[in-house]
């Protein structure tokens, strides 16, 4: 302090830029943006301080690029990321014969501005000018692990945007290539290493991936001090992974335990930080799957609230911004068929169309996005009947199949369930029969233990059903009930659809009785009936439904046995489906119609004028 050096000093611009690098380092560790600022300052007049031909410039500039990749990450800025990116260039170009850590930091920043802007070129050069250094550093430099990860989620992200196998196979070898470099201090490296084979999992489907990727986060996590600023993206990419495992093999623990380190993410995050977005996200994708498994409002209303959060605190001209949308339309949209509140559905469609509008043509996600706006629509024109939102749905579902040449079963259910609703309104069977079809293709499209594989039976045996009852061919009634049956099977006890599958596969056994006279299938459809209302909480929009097939079973039992009981029963049916239903639902007249005609038949049994009354 009694000698400063003078401005002009050689050894200032030196002592500048460590000064910076230890700012920086300081803000990785401790997260103050003051602290940031301040090493961009330093690295700035350290740059400002060196001659142009100097052999340490090129190391001052790509610090200084490299603290403006933070910032950015950071706070969100731009032009930090245009000027780290220009400082990085600088930085290669005066270092001809290539530095590592100078390509690998433009790399960094390259990579930054593809996820924010979305061009695939700045991610085609990223990884290039990754590969770059790491062909460039010895095998045994200590950053030599770095610069594999970093290469490994680049050419992650590029397979979720490109959707190339080659990059996730590639992304996995540079992961597990950057884990075995480093015994210590190796956190990040699992991190990514375990999100890569996430991703192959998800493509592939092996379940060995998954519970590596898992064991991968899992020491990532415990690795990480628990105030270090990273842990928080650690727990998420782990919560995630326990959520997709959870899916798969369907352990109520790892949804649980997702939910716990989706929740400790959220909590260790700053509320100005850019990545909260994300993981306020994948906390409500947990919270989402767990009111699917067990059926709490509550978690489903925490789900919407956190995209909710997450769509505000993301900028929107972001390329994520447009999941976040379509994921609150996905959730909204069940809270719609759960409550039953139109304005929930209408919120969805016009999310669903905001996302379909942010997503590039060619981008692999785009048509998911328009399928569910086709259910959405489709949805919407079963409760308020507008034949334009019918229309809309099936050219929505029909682009989300054109756009998946290798036949995607979930956006072929999805169209199938809109040609088979136009039938239901319009009448024409070759919908009908286009509906069969793709929901045969749906179901020989996936594996026999994959858990969607029930949803795509239970369509299955709802249009044979139909096309029966159209057409009269039993063999479409005895299909329709071997799909069915085979629905139930592959749904556990306590899933929230099996309710569904059971009420309709007593719908299709009690059609069977009334068309052959099979007494056994009567007993049959009563029964799976009544587990079908056994399993439906008395507030769920569907229970109603089943009240009345269940009473329509009652009754013909009472037809064809003559016990009053069973009519007596199926009129108590009627009045509980008619009590469940808003005045204003389109159902209601059928279930006024059902318990007017149970009345009248126990008037004409009884003689209980009340009854015809």
């Amino acid at each position: 302090a009694d000698h400063p050096d003078p401005p002009d000093h050689p050894d200032r611009a030196a002592m500048l830029s460590n000064l910076g690098v230890a700012l920086s380092l300081r803000f990785e560790r401790v997260g103050e943006v003051a602290d940031l600022d301040a090493a961009i300052d330093a690295g700035q007049a350290a740059v400002d301080a060196t001659p142009t031909d100097h052999p340490d410039r090129a190391g001052r500039l790509s610090n200084l690029g490299l603290t403006l990749s933070l910032r950015f990450r950071r706070v969100g800025e731009v032009a930090d990321l245009d000027a780290a990116i220009d400082a990085g260039q600088a930085a290669v170009d005066a270092t001809p014969t290539g530095h590592p850590m100078y390509l690998s930091n433009l790399g960094l920043a390259l990579s930054l501005r593809f996820e924010r802007v979305g061009e695939v070129a700045d991610l085609d050069d990223a990884i290039n000018l990754f590969r770059q250094a790491v062909d460039a550093i010895p095998t045994d430099h200590p950053d030599r692990a770095a610069m594999l990860s970093n290469l490994g989620a680049a050419l992650q992200t590029r397979f979720k945007r490109v959707g190339e196998v080659a990059d996730l196979d590639a992304a996995i070898d540079a992961g597990q290539a950057a884990v075995d470099a480093t015994p210590t201090d190796r956190a990040m490296y699992l991190s990514n290493l375990g999100a890569a084979l996430s991703l192959r999992f998800e493509r592939v489907g092996e379940v060995a991936d998954l519970d590596a990727a898992i064991d991968a986060g899992q020491a990532a996590v415990d690795a990480t001090p628990i105030d270090h600023p990273d842990r928080a993206m650690y727990l998420s990419n782990l919560g995630a992974a326990l959520q997709t495992r959870f899916e798969r093999v369907g352990e109520v623990a790892d949804l649980d335990a997702a939910i716990d380190a989706g929740q400790a993410a959220v909590d260790a995050t700053p509320i100005d930080h850019p990545d909260r977005a994300m993981y306020l996200f994948n906390l409500g994708a947990a919270l989402q799957t767990r009111f699917e498994r067990v059926g709490e409002v509550a978690d489903l209303d925490d789900a919407i609230n956190l995209f909710r959060q997450a769509v505000d605190a993301i900028p929107i001209d972001h390329p994520d911004r447009a999941a976040m949308l379509s994921n609150l339309g996905v959730a909204l949209q069940t809270r719609f068929e759960r409550v039953g509140e139109v304005a929930d559905l209408d919120d969805a469609i016009n999310l669903f169309r905001q996302a379909v509008d942010a997503t590039p043509a060619d981008h692999p996600d785009r048509a998911g996005r328009l399928s569910n706006l086709g259910v959405a629509l489709r949805l919407r024109f079963e409760r308020v009947g507008e034949v334009a939102d019918l229309d809309a749905a099936i050219d929505a579902g029909q682009a989300a199949v054109d756009a998946t040449p290798t036949g995607h079963a979930m956006y072929l259910s999805n169209l199938g369930n809109a040609l088979q609703t136009r039938f239901e309104r319009v009448g024409e069977v070759a919908d009908l029969n286009d509906a069969i079809n793709l929901f045969r293709q749906a179901v020989d499209a996936t594996p026999a233990d994959h858990p969607d594989r029930a949803m795509y039976l239970f369509n299955l045996g709802l249009a044979l059903r139909l096309r029966f009852e159209r057409v009269g061919e039993v063999a479409d009634l005895d299909a329709a009930i071997d799909a069915g049956q085979a629905a139930v099977d592959a749904t556990p006890t306590d899933h929230p659809d099996r309710a569904a599958m059971l009420s309709n596969l007593g719908v299709a056994l009690r059609l069977r009785f009334r068309r052959v006279g099979e007494v056994a299938d009567l007993d049959a459809a009563i029964d799976a009936g009544q587990a079908a209302v056994d399993a439906t909480p008395t507030d769920h929009p569907d229970r109603a439904m089943y009240l009345s097939n269940l009473g329509a079973a009652l009754q013909t039992r009472f037809e064809r046995v003559g016990e009053v009981a069973d009519l007596n029963d199926a009129i108590n049916l009627f009045r509980q489906a008619v009590d469940a239903t808003p005045a204003d639902h389109p159902d209601r007249a059928m279930y006024l119609s059902n318990l007017g005609a149970a009345l009248q038949t126990r008037f004409e049994r009884v003689g209980e004028v009340a009854d015809l009354d």
